[in-house]
């Protein structure tokens, strides 16, 4: 039954022309994927896509992070934010995309150096962004 309704809502996304109703789609497949199929690897797919139609939805964003808690995926997750922040059409989103990346360059992938280049970003772009002049003097020089 679960699998009959993952393909559902994978037609349904793919047939929408609306951005919202396609992103909740998504959303609902991923749930359907994760809980009802245990395939969390599709799940992380369907979240990324709907990442891709609303970059600024936090909750699409933390969805994503704990799947790839689950699945060790880091890197993954961290390309697919790179692309998301890269391509987002608002400053406020991209920003929080960066610094989530950021988070996570410094946290799980243990890359300082990456960390401090995205917070680098974000605070050039909002050089009163208190959070990122936080972090970057965290981190210090590398």
């Amino acid at each position: 039954m679960d699998a009959e309704l993952a393909q559902l809502l994978a037609l349904v996304a793919e047939a929408s022309s609306d951005s919202v109703e396609r992103k909740e789609t998504l959303r609902r497949l991923a749930g359907v994927q994760e809980r009802g199929l245990n395939d969390l690897a599709a799940a992380f797919e369907s979240e990324a896509r709907a990442l891709a139609e609303d970059p600024g939805d936090t909750e699409v964003a933390d969805s994503l992070e704990s799947l790839a808690q689950r699945l060790k995926a880091f890197d993954k997750l961290a390309d697919t934010l790179a692309v998301r922040a890269s391509t987002a059409s608002e400053p406020d989103a991209a920003r929080a995309l960066y610094a989530r990346l950021a988070r996570i360059a410094e946290g799980p992938l243990g890359d300082d150096a990456r960390a401090i280049e995205l917070y680098e970003t974000i605070f050039e772009d909002e050089p009163g962004d208190t959070r990122a002049s936080a972090a970057l003097r965290a981190i210090g020089p590398t």
